[in-house]
């Protein structure tokens, strides 16, 4: 009952409080994921069989989705390990200042790991 308190009384005095909220001036996505199953070389996931994954995830959807709810900018997490499609992602958002980031995916038990990251860290992002 006390924390009910306690807690009641953060509300009330944060609902009282009538200081305008700052402005936000960046709010990144953090975590997204661009893909294409139509690619000649396929996609290793989502399954073909995920009928609301499987299709095409790319830039111009985010921005049409993203950038009404404030966002300016976002991070996209690679789901494959495969090298080119670590590169074919880099090389989607290239000219692309929204996209901020990339959260690489390389498997590091992998003989090229080596190679793999010389080839991404080329990237100013």
């Amino acid at each position: 009952m006390k924390i009910l308190a306690i807690f009641l009384s953060v509300i009330i005095t944060l609902a009282a409080d009538e200081r305008p909220l700052p402005k936000v001036k960046h709010m990144i996505d953090t975590h997204i994921h661009l893909y294409d199953p139509t690619r000649a070389e396929g996609i290793p996931w989502p399954p073909k069989g995920d009928k609301v994954l499987y299709k095409p995830h790319l830039p111009d959807e985010f921005h049409k989705i993203a950038e009404p709810a404030g966002t300016t900018g976002v991070i996209v997490v690679e789901a494959s390990d495969r090298i080119e499609d670590n590169r074919w992602v880099l090389d989607l958002v290239k000219d692309d200042d929204y996209f901020v980031g990339l959260v690489g995916n390389v498997d590091p038990y992998s003989d090229d790991f080596k190679f793999a990251i010389q080839k991404l860290k080329r990237d100013k992002r």
